[in-house]
């Protein structure tokens, strides 16, 4: 792949969920205590597609062994991993994991791009990426910067403090901060998406009722749900049409059927 000059994307979205697998599993395996073995596994299977991606030597096991099925098997054994005990480092090590399992369906060998669906565009956009480089958007500009390095502070401050969830939300927003200044990283567009803001908002809120969290980290989660909301509006708004025809709602019918709707109750 690195040799490719004509899948850049691919290229550099490959090199990231790599890098990715590799700094998390070296991690699970330092510090873990009922995790080493999986942080072992992920390590080297990511040795393996780092090999492979540089084209260093050709070893036939290796393709057997970085076949699409695999990330899919250990994303799954690392999502019940997850269930026996949370850990920031391997839950960094499953999403590069689930990352990677996308990935590999979506993208076709003679193509450097995919055709997202709706869905797939809510995982991969958020309202804040790009609003540095979006002229005539200053209301967005300045909620997006508020947001953002508010939330960055308060993260720092719980990350000191040894609070998990204020971990995952630095990580969060550190990526949105690199896609707030730039719009071109497919890795990063994922890990700061709206689909992941919503899904940590979640998290973040089963949290701060499951346990007595510090203040700093319940107006992170406040503010997280209040992110996802405007995600969410902005998004449906943007990308109505294309809902409506995924979901097969034909929009000239439903005009002329509320019309007549309307009819009926007025008659």
């Amino acid at each position: 792949m690195l040799n490719e000059k004509n899948f850049t994307q691919k290229a550099i979205t490959a090199t990231i969920v790599i890098l990715a697998q590799f700094y998390f599993s070296i991690n699970v395996m330092i510090k873990s205590d009922i995790h080493t073995s999986f942080g072992v596994i992920v390590f080297l299977y990511s040795i393996i597609c780092l090999i492979s991606f540089t084209n260093l030597s050709y070893v036939r096991d290796f393709d057997a062994l970085q076949v699409n099925f695999t990330p899919i098997v250990l994303s799954i054994a690392g999502i019940l991993a997850i269930q026996k005990g949370f850990e920031v480092m391997l839950f960094g090590a499953v999403v590069s994991l689930i990352a990677d399992s996308y990935f590999a369906i979506r993208f076709k060998d003679d193509e450097d791009c995919i055709d997202y669906t709706s869905i797939e565009q809510f995982t991969l956009e958020s309202w804040t990426q790009g609003a540095f480089i979006k002229n005539g958007r200053v209301e967005l500009q300045i909620v997006s910067t508020v947001m953002i390095f508010m939330q960055l502070y308060f993260s720092i401050v719980g990350t000191e403090q040894q609070d998990y969830l204020s971990a995952i939300i630095l990580g969060f927003y550190s990526m949105r901060l690199v896609q707030f200044l730039f719009d071109d990283i497919l890795a990063v567009k994922m890990i700061q998406s709206n689909m992941f803001g919503v899904c940590l908002a979640i998290m973040g809120l089963v949290s701060i009722m499951s346990r007595s969290a510090p203040a700093f980290c319940i107006i992170s989660v406040i503010v997280l749900m209040i992110d996802s909301l405007i995600g969410m509006a902005i998004f449906f708004n943007q990308h109505k049409k294309q809902i409506i025809k995924e979901l097969g709602i034909d929009i000239k019918s439903a005009s002329i059927y509320s019309d007549e709707t309307r009819g009926h109750i007025y008659a």
